[in-house]
């Protein structure tokens, strides 16, 4: 079975109400909460998987009036390119693309990317991206603006999928809708055990401590029953919005 090498790809972090992060907790305190994606490498091959690909930068949002603006307040602000390079990794590399969902900051950048290599969705997020609640248009970028969809960008190369699958050996996919109805979570294999990244079903360690939603949720009964379904694989959690995931450079 393959193992493989993680790699947080940092691209700054922001301020946000603690309520955001944990339903129902007191408001009025502030909480960085950290923005990027995660690379794996294949110690045998060499090839990359990005495990999502992160946020507009700040030129297209300002030359096209886009309404990501939390972006432009991003401390420590990085392009996906520029935060990519500090883990060594061009572009060119990667081979494969999983989305754990198709929110702006989660799948947007997939021009940057070649043409040839597959992009790993569920039917279901995209099923509902294309049409999506009022409330949510802004999330999946259902708006009038130009490059929108983000996520449309990439979708001749998009795999779907239904449910739990293998990717690779020693990478699979889990169904854990919750956040979204239609999110998922990657299960890695490394030299130092397995590590499952979460996309948005967490955004603090409160959430998988506790089993407490977020404050942004699809459906609560969607996920309890993902937050379960993870707690019992027993793997060490990586959420990109959680500040301590970038403490350490790699993992595995």
């Amino acid at each position: 079975m393959a193992k493989f090498t993680i790699y947080p790809i940092y691209m700054g972090d922001n301020d946000h109400d603690i309520s955001y992060f944990v339903l129902k907790a007191e408001p009025g305190i502030i909480r960085k909460m950290s923005l990027g994606c995660i690379a794996i490498r294949n110690n045998d091959t060499g090839e990359v998987t990005l495990l999502d690909t992160g946020y507009p930068t700040k030129e297209e949002i300002i030359e096209n009036a886009l309404p990501y603006n939390y972006v432009l307040e991003v401390d420590g602000y990085r392009t996906l390119v520029d935060a990519l390079a500090e883990a060594d990794i061009k572009a060119e590399e990667v081979t494969r693309i999983c989305l754990s969902h198709l929110h702006s900051d989660h799948a947007w950048n997939l021009q940057l990317f070649r043409k040839d290599i597959p992009i790993y969705v569920q039917r279901k997020e995209v099923e509902h991206a294309i049409a999506p609640w009022k409330v949510e248009r802004n999330s999946y970028q259902v708006i009038d603006k130009p490059g929108c969809p983000g996520w449309m960008r990439g979708i001749e190369q998009f795999v779907l999928q239904d449910g739990d699958y293998e990717i690779e050996p020693g990478l699979n996919a889990l169904f854990t809708p919750g956040h979204t109805c239609g999110s998922q979570s990657f299960l890695v294999d490394t030299e130092d055990g397995k590590y499952i990244y979460v996309g948005d079903l967490y955004y603090a360690e409160e959430n998988w401590i506790n089993s407490v939603p977020t404050g942004w949720y699809y459906s609560m009964d969607m996920w309890y029953r993902s937050n379960e379904k993870v707690l019992g694989i027993g793997a060490k959690i990586l959420s990109v919005h959680v500040k301590s995931t970038f403490d350490k450079k790699v993992y595995g």
